[in-house]
């Protein structure tokens, strides 16, 4: 009887380590994710600055001085938004960590559907669309591994 209380007991902790050990790869894994939108936020970022400083063939940036405000302004909401989501992940609050994420991919959404139009050159709006929705995919990937985030 001994004996099968510690055979349990040895289960019962192997399944708790386990458990704890795909949670905290879990946890990992989210993290790393979070930490791909920076990069890739900055891409964007770059990719923004380089189309205002490069000029079309009739000598005016690619995108203009008050377009590249906006979609900086944006990358920079995305930023705290992303910074915020994964401190919230890291202390436990789902809710604030899928608020953080959510705004930010509706901040997306936006760029990507309206703001992306002042720029002519469909090039240079494909390329910069292409980041975005990058960003947006990596926080829809992180969202998959929040309770309650689903996809």
């Amino acid at each position: 009887m001994r004996k099968n209380r510690s055979v349990i007991g040895l289960l019962v902790l192997a399944a708790f380590v386990s458990c704890s050990a795909f949670s905290c790869s879990q946890q990992k894994t989210a993290q790393q994710v979070l930490n791909k939108v920076a990069v890739t936020n900055q891409a964007f970022e770059r990719g923004v600055r380089a189309a205002h400083h490069d000029l079309d063939a009739s000598g005016n940036p690619f995108v203009d001085d008050n377009l590249e405000r906006s979609l900086l302004d944006i990358s920079r909401k995305v930023a705290v938004a992303g910074n915020e989501a994964s401190t919230a992940f890291l202390a436990g609050d789902n809710a604030t960590t899928l608020e953080r994420i959510n705004l930010s991919i509706a901040l997306i959404d936006d760029a990507n559907t309206n703001r992306l139009l002042g720029i002519n050159d469909p090039k240079k709006r494909e390329e910069l669309s292409a980041l975005l929705l990058a960003v947006r995919g990596l926080f829809t990937t992180a969202k998959g591994f929040i309770p309650g985030g689903g996809l």
